[in-house]
């Protein structure tokens, strides 16, 4: 059995730090370090010290990091939601951005902290393309869940021959999962759709229109769009008007008269 101690673990730790970090001096008054952690295309992360006076130094990143992600097309003050992380990383580090730049100004006895604290920002706000994704996906999942709940309680309130989601086999063999299914007097196929933001909705469409198209089996087959946040483009529209009725949420209204006509009977057999 090893021996094991938390003393070892550190020691193991800082000797691995030790090996992996080296320093140069630019002959123009900064000295980098050089970190083991990398950008996305593979360039070690590196700080810059320099003294602005006695005794205090500022460790600053002279911009590379969001140079890096400007490089592979992500521009970080384009979106709010990026600033807002870019705000959020440096409040946690308690590191300053200032025209893009990552910096810390420190003394001397905290100067080892300080290049920590700018070397950890700059890890952080690398992967600011792979927290974006991750926050839009979970944005657009949250938005949607919340949409169906809406929806579900709007059908249900109608008294509709409702049955659970269920999954379905498309006309390729493949299996579709529907928000809302109506068995009464009639079959039919409910969707609703409710994207984040404007740039989702040609996927979103596409999808669904693959997805409408292998279901068409002559059950009747409708799509809710949330209209309280983007706009719905006219071909977007007409492409799923193609094989679905389709309604706005904000007009619910006429989606309530073409569901109380379509299953009158059922929803009188259930009152």
């Amino acid at each position: 059995m090893t021996d094991l101690t938390c003393k070892r673990v550190v020691q193991e730790h800082l000797q691995y730090l030790d090996e992996h970090y080296s320093c140069y001096d630019d002959g123009e008054g900064r000295l980098w370090v050089v970190s083991p952690f990398a950008f996305a295309d593979r360039d070690l992360i590196e700080v810059s010290v320099r003294e602005i006076s006695g005794c205090r130094f500022r460790v600053s990143d002279l911009g590379e990091t969001l140079r890096h992600l400007a490089a592979i097309g992500f521009d970080a003050f384009s979106d709010e939601n990026a600033e807002a992380l870019i705000s959020e990383i440096s409040n946690q580090h308690q590191v300053h951005v200032d025209e893009g730049v990552i910096s810390k100004v420190s003394t001397a006895d905290s100067l080892g902290g300080a290049i920590h604290e700018v070397i950890s920002a700059c890890v952080a706000t690398s992967n600011l393309t792979h927290l974006m994704r991750e926050s839009r996906l979970r944005m657009a999942a949250d938005r949607n869940a919340l949409f169906k709940v809406e929806l579900s309680k709007f059908l249900s309130e109608l008294h509709l021959p409702l049955t659970r989601p269920r999954l379905v086999k498309g006309s390729s063999g493949q299996r579709f999962k529907l928000d809302f299914v109506i068995e009464g007097s009639m079959v039919a196929y409910i969707k609703g759709l409710s994207p984040a933001k404007a740039t989702y909705t040609r996927q979103t469409v596409d999808r669904l229109f693959r997805e409408w198209s292998e279901l068409r089996n002559g059950q009747w087959q409708a799509t809710v769009l949330d209209d309280r946040v983007v706009k719905w483009v006219t071909p977007d529209v007409v492409t799923l008007q193609k094989v679905s009725d389709v309604f706005f949420w904000t007009e619910r209204g006429a989606f309530q008269e073409v569901l109380v006509s379509r299953f009158k009977e059922d929803i009188e057999r259930v009152r």
